[in-house]
């Protein structure tokens, strides 16, 4: 064999050897990125179990807060029915007196 039959071989070789370790390589990558699909896709199965729905809680909400609002509407018109507050005479000298 000559020379340059020998270099092709070899450089042919080489080229075969660096794809094989590109696809295996890529090959490694594809296999990782399924393994992460697949707890990704558990994961999404998993939200709608964990997901109430939150109606029952909305209306429990309304409910405290409707209570609420009529006890705080009742102080309103307690308050506008008793008339409005005599201010309480004040001391000219200050809290603080020497008797």
């Amino acid at each position: 064999m000559t020379a340059s039959i020998v270099v092709t071989i070899a450089v042919v070789a080489i080229t075969v050897l660096v794809l094989a370790l590109s696809l295996l390589k890529i090959a490694l990558m594809l296999r990782r990125t399924l393994k992460s699909l697949r707890a990704v896709n558990k994961s999404l199965k998993a939200i709608p179990s964990k997901a109430d729905p939150v109606a029952p809680i909305l209306e429990a909400l309304n409910t405290d807060l409707g209570n609420a609002r009529k006890l705080l509407e009742d102080l309103l018109r307690r308050k506008q029915q008793a008339g409005p507050r005599q201010p309480q005479p004040q001391d000219p000298g200050g809290s603080l007196r020497a008797d």
